[in-house]
């Protein structure tokens, strides 16, 4: 993972529910340091409205999201039960994370994922 990012922060946001909008919020009052380029959502209408509202492309797959170079931060905003594969696959892509709280639903998942995260750092 690289340790000097691009300015903007090319941010990727996982879910485009109801906490997505805080965050896209956060990131309008930041936009000379950070820009949506890409969002992912399984609802095809939440996606339509996210890329309509943001201009960022959009993914079906968070999984095809990770990958999308045009990404250097992925912002996770998924139900908990899903955070631990989107820092997973995140990792595995070099990518800088934000993750909504709680990081993981048990220790095991936790220790999993720092450990993965420490891997690509």
């Amino acid at each position: 993972m690289s340790t000097t990012v691009p300015s903007p922060v090319r941010i990727g946001i996982l879910g485009g529910g109801g906490i997505a909008t805080a965050h896209l919020n956060a990131y309008a009052t930041v936009s000379d340091r950070a820009k949506v380029t890409a969002i992912a959502d399984v609802d095809p209408e939440a996606l339509a409205r996210r890329e309509a509202e943001t201009g960022a492309k959009g993914y079906t797959d968070f999984l095809e999201l990770v990958k999308d170079e045009n990404v250097d931060a992925i912002d996770i905003c998924l139900p908990h039960h899903l955070h631990t594969p989107a820092i997973l696959a995140a990792a595995a892509a070099g990518k800088h994370i934000l993750c909504e709280k709680p990081l993981c639903l048990t220790p095991r998942r936790r220790k999993r994922s720092a450990t993965r995260c420490r891997r690509r750092a």
